[in-house]
Parts: C-alpha cells; sequence; structure tokens
C-alpha cells in the first residue's frame, strides 16, 4: 500500500518526540520504593514535575504555584488603587474645565461679534444661561459625589463635556451592576430608562426564584433564563448553583477592592457608587439580592485584602479587572493546595488555569494529565477499590530500572551466566566447541565440522562422517539459594539507608529472575521480629510492620529455615544492617530487648550464626555503619562463619551485593 501522510493543525495533543511513559514511570520509581505508596508516589511527581532525559521539563504543580505567587506579587507590585478616586476626580474635572472654557469662549465671541439689535434677544437670553451655568460650576460642592449629584440636572453648553459626562454616569453605573451580574451591563448598553426597567424586572424575578430556594423548594431556572438570559452573555449559566457562585464571585471582588483601599478612600467610593443614581424601588430589590447571596454564599468565596504599591495608576474598571485576576489567582491556590493533599489532577479547573496564568500553563496542565492516563493506558497502573496499584509489568520495568542504576558503572559483561564442571538442572551453550562424544547435546558447530570434513577429503560432494562433527561445548549454571536478610529497624531510614536496601532487594529480585531463574531467592525483614516478605510485595516493605530492636537472630532463624528447603550447591545469607543487634527471642519465643547490647543478645545471635554455619549456610554481611561496637560483634560473626564482611556506603550498597553475588558463582564455577 502506498505511504500516506496526514498532516494536521497542531491542537496540544501531539506528544511526537515527547517523553516516553517509560520515563515516567521510572521517575516514580524512587519514592515508590522508599515508601511503598504509588498514589503518594504520583502525588510527589505531579508537585515537583520531572526534568526528561531530553532536557525537556514536565511541569509540576510547586511551579504552577510559584508562577501563582510570581503574578500576585507583579499586579500588587505594578498598580497603584489609590489613582481610582483621582481618576474620577480629575475626569469630572475636565469635564468641568471643558464646559467652562467653551461658555467663556462663547461670552467672549458674543462680546467681540456683530451687535445686531434684532438678535440682542438672543444675546440676552444666551447671556443669562451661560452666566446661570457659570454660578451653577462655580457653586459646585468639594465633594465628588455631591458634584456629580448636582451636575446631573444641569445642562451642559459643550456637547462634548456633556457626553463625557454621561460616560462617566454610564462607568458608574455599569461598575454597580457589575459588582453583581458579570455580562449584564454590556446587555443594557446605554443604560437608558427601558433598560433599567429590564434590570429592575430581571432583579425582582432573581429575588424570587433566591427566595424560593432558601425556603426549600425548587425554583425554576430554566424559565427564568428563557426570560433574562440575553442578560448574562454568550456563555449563561447552566444551572441555579453555577448563577449563585458567578454572583458570589463578582461581589467577593467588590467586597475585595474595597477591603484594598484606605477608609476614606473606601468611604468615598461607596457614597460615589451610592443609590443615589437609582430608583428606590432598584436600589432596594439590589440590597434584598446582596442579603441573598450573603446568605447562600459558601464558605469558599471571600473577599480579600490586598495590599498594592505600585506606581501605575488604574480606572474603577481597570480596578474591578485587578480584583476579578487576582480572585482567580486565590482559587487556583487553593486547588492546586487541595491536589497536593490527594485531591484529582481533574480537580484543577483548566479555564481558570488559563484565566489566572494563560493559555500555556492551561495546556502544561493537560499534558500532566495525560501523561499520568497514560500510565493506565500502558498497562503500569489499576485502579482498584482501594486506589491506584503497580501492575507485574511496571514493577518489572521498575526492578529493570534499578538493576539498570547499579550496573551503570562496571562493564557491559560484568554479569551472566557462569559455567561449572559439576551438572547442573540447565544448560547454557558456550562460545567453546570440542569434538562430538556419544550422549553430547547435539549443539552442532556446521562451519567447524563442513572445515574438518574438507580437511580430511577436499573436493565436492562433501561427505561427512561422525569423527568430523564438532559440536559448542555445553555448560550448567550452578543453582544457587540466596536468603537477603534485611534490617528494617527504625534506624534505618533515620540514617538514610531503608531505600538503598530495598533497591538492593529489588533489583537482585530482578537479576536472578531474568539472569539466573535457576536460582531461588527469598526476603527476610527483620526488626524485632521476623518473617518472610513476598517478592512482590518489597515495595510496601516499611519499617515499623516488624516491632522494636534489631533481632539478627530473628533474621537468621527465619533465613535457615527457608534454605533448609532447599538441596543446592551453595546456600546463602546476605545480612544487611545497619547496628548490632539490640534483640532476641527467648527459649519460649518472647522477644527481649537489650539497649545498648549486652552479652546475653551477641551470645544468642552467634547461637544462630554457628547454627547455619553447620548446615553449610554461608552469611556474607554488608554493614552500614562503623561503630566500634558494631566491627566487634561482625568480627565474631565471620569467625563464627566464615562468611565475608564488607562495611559499605548506602550508594554502593546496590553494586556491590550485585557484583558479589554474580562474582560467588564465578568463583564456585572455577573451584
Amino acid at each position: 500500500m502506498p505511504l500516506v501522510i496526514r498532516y494536521s493543525q497542531w491542537d496540544g495533543n501531539q506528544l511526537d518526540g515527547a517523553p516516553n511513559v517509560d520515563e515516567l514511570l521510572e521517575a516514580l520509581s524512587d519514592d515508590f520504593l522508599q515508601h511503598g505508596d504509588i498514589s503518594r508516589a504520583l502525588r510527589q511527581l505531579v508537585q515537583r514535575g520531572f526534568q526528561w532525559p531530553s532536557g525537556d521539563r514536565l511541569t509540576g504543580l510547586q511551579d504552577l504555584m510559584q508562577r501563582v505567587r510570581d503574578r500576585r506579587q507583579q499586579l500588587l507590585s505594578q498598580h497603584n488603587l489609590g489613582s481610582i478616586y483621582r481618576d474620577l476626580e480629575q475626569r469630572l474635572k475636565d469635564i468641568v474645565a471643558r464646559e467652562r472654557g467653551t461658555i467663556e469662549e462663547r461670552l467672549k465671541q458674543l462680546a467681540e461679534g456683530d451687535q445686531d439689535p434684532d438678535q440682542q434677544s438672543l444675546r440676552d437670553t444666551f447671556n443669562r444661561i451661560a452666566h446661570q451655568n457659570l454660578d451653577a460650576l462655580d457653586s459646585l460642592p468639594s465633594d465628588l459625589s455631591d458634584q456629580i449629584q448636582r451636575l446631573r440636572d444641569y445642562e451642559f453648553l459643550d456637547p462634548q463635556a456633556g457626553r463625557e459626562f454621561q460616560d462617566l454616569l454610564r462607568s458608574l453605573q455599569k461598575s454597580v451592576v457589575d459588582s453583581f451580574f458579570r455580562q449584564a451591563s454590556r446587555a443594557l448598553q446605554q443604560m437608558t430608562p427601558e433598560s433599567w426597567d429590564r434590570l429592575q424586572q430581571m432583579v425582582r424575578d432573581l429575588n424570587q426564584m433566591l427566595s424560593e430556594h432558601i425556603r426549600g423548594g425548587q425554583p425554576n431556572f430554566q424559565q427564568f433564563m428563557e426570560r433574562h438570559g440575553s442578560m448574562f452573555g454568550p456563555s449563561p449559566p447552566n444551572s441555579l448553583e453555577a448563577l449563585l457562585q458567578q454572583m458570589q464571585q463578582r461581589m467577593a471582588q467588590a467586597e475585595s477592592l474595597l477591603n484594598s483601599l484606605s477608609p476614606d478612600q473606601r468611604d468615598a467610593l461607596l457614597d460615589l457608587l451610592s443609590s443615589q443614581w437609582f430608583d428606590d424601588q432598584l436600589q432596594g430589590e439590589l440590597a434584598q439580592l446582596a442579603a441573598h447571596l450573603n446568605a447562600l454564599s459558601p464558605a469558599g468565596i471571600q473577599s480579600q485584602e490586598y495590599s498594592f504599591f505600585g506606581d501605575e495608576s488604574v480606572s474603577l474598571d481597570q480596578a474591578m479587572q485587578l480584583m476579578e485576576q487576582l480572585q482567580a489567582l486565590e482559587n487556583m491556590e487553593r486547588q492546586l493546595g487541595r491536589v497536593r493533599f490527594g485531591a484529582s489532577l481533574e480537580e484543577i479547573d483548566k479555564e481558570l488555569v488559563k484565566q489566572a496564568l494563560g493559555p500555556e500553563a492551561a495546556e502544561e496542565l493537560e499534558q500532566m494529565k495525560r501523561l499520568l492516563k497514560q500510565l493506565e493506558t500502558a498497562g503500569y497502573l489499576r485502579r482498584q477499590a482501594g486506589g491506584l496499584k503497580l501492575t507485574a509489568q511496571a514493577m518489572r520495568k521498575i526492578g529493570q530500572k534499578v538493576l539498570r542504576d547499579l550496573f551503570e558503572h562496571p562493564r557491559a559483561d560484568a554479569f551472566g551466566g557462569h559455567p561449572t564442571s559439576q551438572r547442573g538442572t540447565s544448560p547454557e551453550v558456550s562460545q567453546d566447541t570440542r569434538p562430538y562424544r556419544f550422549g553430547d547435546a547435539f549443539h552442532l558447530d556446521l562451519h567447524r565440522t563442513l572445515r574438518n570434513a574438507i580437511r580430511r577429503g577436499p573436493g565436492v560432494p562433501v561427505h561427512l562422517r561422525v569423527e568430523d562433527f564438532e559440536v559448542q561445548d555445553s555448560e550448567f549454571i550452578t543453582a544457587t539459594s540466596t536468603v537477603l536478610v534485611l534490617d528494617v529497624s527504625r534506624s534505618m531510614p533515620m540514617r538514610g539507608n531503608f531505600l538503598a536496601a530495598k533497591k538492593v532487594a529489588v533489583a537482585l529480585d530482578t537479576l536472578i529472575r531474568s539472569q539466573f531463574p535457576c536460582d531461588a531467592l527469598y526476603v527476610v525483614g527483620f526488626s524485632g521480629v521476623a518473617r518472610e516478605v513476598n517478592t512482590e510485595d518489597l515495595a510496601k516493605l516499611n519499617v515499623g510492620d516488624f516491632g522494636r530492636g534489631t533481632n539478627v537472630q530473628a533474621g537468621l532463624r527465619v533465613a535457615r529455615k527457608l534454605l533448609s528447603k532447599h538441596r543446592a550447591s551453595y546456600c546463602q545469607v546476605v545480612l544487611i544492617t545497619d547496628g548490632e543487634p539490640t534483640a532476641y527471642l527467648e527459649r519460649d519465643g518472647r522477644l527481649s530487648i537489650e539497649y545498648p547490647p549486652g552479652p546475653r543478645v551477641l551470645r544468642e545471635t552467634l547461637r544462630e550464626v554457628r547454627s547455619c554455619t553447620r548446615e553449610g549456610i554461608t552469611i556474607n554481611t554488608f554493614m552500614l555503619e562503623k561503630s566500634y561496637h558494631l566491627r566487634s560483634f561482625v568480627a565474631q560473626l565471620a569467625k563464627a562463619n566464615r562468611g565475608r564482611v564488607l562495611f559499605t556506603a548506602p550508594e554502593h550498597l546496590g553494586r556491590y551485593i550485585l557484583l558479589d553475588y554474580v562474582g560467588g558463582r564465578a568463583r564456585r564455577r572455577r573451584r
């Protein structure tokens, strides 16, 4: 079939060249192994984000939270709300100055113009009106609100001044309406008497609906929207709850604006926005609406007080827009905070992110959601009654990642199958060849076989004989049984050793499953008590599940019982601990704790070591501390068992144990 290439417009969903879901799973692995909780690991990844190997970064919620704070700080440091009242004062001052200038210019023109007797009556009339207007302008009160009230009945002689005054009135009226309804003032347009009638009827119907809702009734929201929906913009609310939320947010924005002003500025602006521009009936309806909204206001929608300290002047409209932006930032910060404590990413409103931080941040959030969904699609996550769970496929991936990390420095051929002269349970073909002997596996080396036949009798056709056959040598993998005895006492995470030890267990399990399937591995956790841990549950292994103390005796006893099930050519215990024994089990099974450790606890522990030695079990000990008392204990342990002891740091533990495991198999093969 011909190659078909389709091109489409970028919509943000194309992730060509983006990191794959395996890399995302690997980013989760350390936190998952540390705490054994995949939901917690996902929350941590979502919080901090992730740096992909390609250099790109997956934005985390901490990044978004910091952007929210930076954006809020930018708005507060840029603007000055004290300019709102001054802006209105200046606008009215300019209007009055324009009107006064026009009157004075016309009076001057009248005095210097044609003094036609027939026009004297008109000149007298204009002169009288002009001086009356000048007197009215001269007698304006000092208070801005009173000035506007006085000028409402004033007849402007300058048409431009009159239009500007009407614009000022409409902006103030719009601010009052917008404090309740976001889109209504746009729908009302010029605020004509007919517009005020529409507004009053809508507020009256809304109050009736809210009264019924408060009484527990079922108001007809659909009927209300059919009648007044055009006043709520191109995207009207689709439910009474959505309408209430919109109005409560608008009220909170208006209150935040007033809270952010000084007391004098607040009182002056309240006077300016008082009800003197509305009739008493509409004022009463608006007051009742405010009471209803307060009664229904949830705790999540609250007004704020902001401290602006910038220099940039803002108008009243711009100040309301600032409050809307700041409220969006506050809401987004609350949503991000809820996700931090366990809420789903789906609870973050994409439109809110876009409003607060822009479309780029909204797309980054969507990418984060898509990647987390891909973990499920890829078969790494499964949802169940108790929450999210990693699948077996995901655990294998994590094990391979840990194993790869631990072996990234040694040479590539540092581990694999290791031959021995003894017959085991699984053959492995080597690169060496030898003449065929009866009973050998017939792994024929065709090249060498033909060469032998040609040397014996050159020419064609080539005739093969038994003595020409050469086969690849078959060797056998030694079967080894290992018990990893892991200290899970409280000191392990306190000293930063626990994650390294869990990684060793996961890596060793992965190594044996993939490279040495004939070997057996068990994991035993111990603190006050000891018990076997299924390899599937390694990641969930936590301190505190095994009681108090460091009971090496109990760990070795469980390991010895597990190894007694096997007849392997080599049985070993790999003991990982960071301290000397502080607990032991009495003959009757009671737990005894001695701290600091006394002679009895050391004696009982070494008795168990000698039991392991009699049964041919080698104890290889990896110590994560170097105290004097610990050195004394391990010296006695090594003397009683003749196993190896290595003092190492957590960051080297995994590589040492894995190399020791592989190297030990090779040494046993040579013996």
